[in-house]
Order: structure tokens, then sequence, then C-alpha cells
């Protein structure tokens, strides 16, 4: 019901805006789907010590888990990279760290939320330059 001295016309499209922006928010996903990020550190032949260091650094400043140095491509990635495991209070405080520091390294973080191949092609997060990752692997297992 209209307001007295609003139009039929203001009224009704008033009432359209609600509609669509009440569907909006329940369209929208709730944080707390996510259980960790993943932050891979990019790196070649030329910076792999470097990123090593950049990754050592990190795990002994904010206790996160460090992986393996891949010297290769591994999974969707497309250079060789080190993966660093935050919880979100970790990642809080590690994202920020990561883009002052990073001098040059390309870093890809998302969140974990239980469907990889959005948390890769929708819900990523790049410092430096962005690239082209191998989703094709995640369409394959279905995720």
């Amino acid at each position: 019901m209209c307001e007295r001295g609003v139009s039929h016309k203001t009224c009704s499209i008033l009432s359209l805006a609600l509609r669509t922006y009440c569907r909006h928010l329940n369209l929208m996903k709730h944080t707390d789907i996510i259980t960790d990020y993943h932050v891979h550190v990019y790196f070649d032949d030329a910076t792999v010590d470097q990123a090593r260091a950049f990754c050592e650094d990190a795990r002994d400043r904010f206790g996160v888990t460090m992986g393996r140095v891949h010297e290769r491509p591994v999974g969707p990635h497309p250079m060789y990279s080190c993966l660093l495991g935050a919880t979100p209070e970790q990642f809080n405080a590690l994202l920020p760290w990561c883009a002052l520091n990073r001098n040059g390294l390309i870093i890809f973080a998302h969140p974990s939320t239980g469907d990889d191949l959005a948390d890769h092609r929708d819900h990523a997060i790049w410092l430096g330059a962005g690239l082209e990752l191998k989703l094709s692997i995640f369409e394959a297992d279905g995720h």
C-alpha cells in the first residue's frame, strides 16, 4: 500500500526495487562456509629462493602451514608454487603482509568452501598479475 502523496507508478517502482534487493540478499553467500584459505605463492627458476624465504617467513610470523615448494606446475597452477594454508583469522593478517612484502612474486589466494571450481574461478584473489588456471581438473571431478 502506497503512502499518501506517492504516485502509484513510484510506489510500483519502489516495490520492485525492494523485491529485487531482497532476492539479492537471499542469493548472497555467508562467510561461515569458509573453512580456511589457500595462498599459493608462484615463482620460477630465478625466484625459487626468494619464494622459499617468503613462505618460510610467512610460516614463522603467522603460524600458517607451509606446503612443499613445487618446482614444477601442479594441479591447476600454471607456475611453480608453494601453498600457505591459513585459518580465516590468520588470513586477515597474512594477506595485507603478502601485498606489502611479495616483492614481485605473484600470489593467488582463495577461500575453501567445499566447491573447488568456484573457489579457484569465482572467489580468487590475485596479488600481482592474474594468470589463467587449469580449471578443467575441477570440472572433470564434478566439483
